[in-house]
């Protein structure tokens, strides 16, 4: 990075201190999920939330996260359709949706759900919803997520949320554990560390299949009004970091400001 940018731009606010020390230029500008059109985009989608475009009936209501790509889906599905199938026991109304990325990850919901026997479940439990991932945070309770961006995105919905990612076992025995050393890996819990207070969410990273603690942990929100307002408080917290730092200004105002292949007129 020294050698190959005049400039970096960091969405984390963490960044700058980490990459200063190393005598990387770099500056926070945000981050587009706190951008003002994002924040007006989800104010539109607890509208959507509340429509005909997702259940009304039932309660509680739990969000499925399980990622865009195919190998997070085919990860992390199966766990979440198990985990759910032992929450319906204990909460009979529990209404779920999944929120995907497109109509492809419908088609992989389905196929990952059918390889691992678990497609009636899927079919009579889960509603599978594409392209409005802030709706269905918005509608939900509470949300089981794969980790990733959307994470932080569930934290500006100020929603209860866990999250795992599974791995193979024995490459991360082998492999991972000697090459990532970090032991806190969603997005909220590396800021609430930045800024010296308590990880809002629980982490179950690396998972290795264990559906029996993504269900305490899930049962653990859904049924602990506690549980779920210490979330939240700390949420805000995570989330102020970002008040007033608007994301697109900011970048555009640093592309101006370094000149050298673009000026103002330029981009006039």
């Amino acid at each position: 990075l020294r050698r190959l940018t005049d400039h970096v731009m960091a969405l984390l606010p963490f960044e700058p201190r980490w990459f200063g020390e190393r005598g990387v230029k770099t500056s926070f500008i945000g981050h587009p999920l706190f951008d003002p059109h994002a924040v007006e985009e989800r104010r539109g989608a607890a509208l959507m939330a509340q429509s005909d475009a997702l259940p009304q009936s039932g309660s509680p209501r739990l969000a499925l996260l399980p990622g865009s790509r195919a190998g997070e889906i085919r990860g992390n599905l199966p766990i979440m359709l198990q985990a759910l199938d032992r929450l319906t026991r204990a909460h009979p109304q529990l209404t779920a949706v999944a929120g995907l990325v497109d109509e492809r990850a419908i088609e992989r919901v389905r196929e990952v759900a059918h390889e691992a026997g678990l497609a009636d479940l899927l079919n009579q439990r889960v509603g599978l919803v594409h392209g409005q991932t802030d709706a269905v945070i918005a509608w939900a309770d509470a949300v089981l997520a794969a980790s990733g961006t959307v994470i932080l995105q569930v934290a500006a919905h100020e929603k209860p949320v866990v999250a795992i990612y599974n791995v193979s076992a024995l490459s991360w025995h082998l492999v991972g554990r000697w090459l990532v050393h970090t032991r806190t890996y969603t997005l909220p819990n590396l800021i609430a560390e930045s800024i010296g207070i308590e990880k809002p969410l629980p982490e179950i990273i690396p998972h290795f299949g264990d559906v029996d603690r993504v269900t305490r942990e899930v049962g653990s929100v859904l049924e602990s009004d506690a549980a779920r307002r210490r979330q939240v408080s700390l949420f805000r917290e995570v989330c102020e970091v970002f008040e007033g730092v608007p994301f697109a200004k900011r970048a555009a105002d640093i592309l101006l400001a370094e000149g050298g292949w673009m000026n103002a007129q330029d981009a006039s």
